[in-house]
């Protein structure tokens, strides 16, 4: 095989390595029926609690648990009262048992005291990891206006 072919064929596997990697972080546009048929529940929710810490006993990552007070039920039936609490993989530079550990991913993050709509599938059975339907596409901001 000569040297350009040969230099050809890397840049052809290089390219296509590329292209997988990329597609596998790429979230597909949906539509709000999507949205709402995806999701097992949405809610119009205030954030009143924001923990992160290491979660040894299911994912084994570092996760955010986030507390809702539930003022609206859009879809979906509550399991108990009107507080929700789920988590999701952390993000940014954490320090665990003297480690520096950095996740970025690209899930949405929420401030206690701001209320969202939120549209929310099942969490993970195994890991009870749960991430809004499309990620961000899945959450709304509510905002007044004064």
């Amino acid at each position: 095989m000569s040297k350009s072919y040969r230099f050809s064929f890397l840049w052809v596997v290089f390219f296509l390595v590329i292209s997988g990697v990329t597609r596998a972080t790429l979230v597909m546009p949906m539509n709000i029926e999507q949205i709402a048929a995806d999701a097992e529940y949405i809610v119009k929710a205030t954030v009143t609690d924001k923990q992160t810490l290491l979660d040894i006993y299911e994912s084994g990552k570092i996760v955010t648990y986030y507390t809702v007070s539930v003022t609206d039920w859009l879809k979906g039936t509550p399991s108990q009262g009107n507080e929700l609490v789920f988590k999701q993989i952390g993000q940014g530079e954490y320090t665990v048992d003297g480690k520096v550990v950095r996740q970025q991913f690209f899930f949405p993050e929420y401030e206690v005291g701001k209320t969202y709509v939120l549209c929310l599938p099942q969490a993970h059975e195994k890991t009870g990891l749960l991430a809004p339907v499309g990620l961000q596409q899945g959450v709304f901001e509510i905002k007044v206006v004064a």
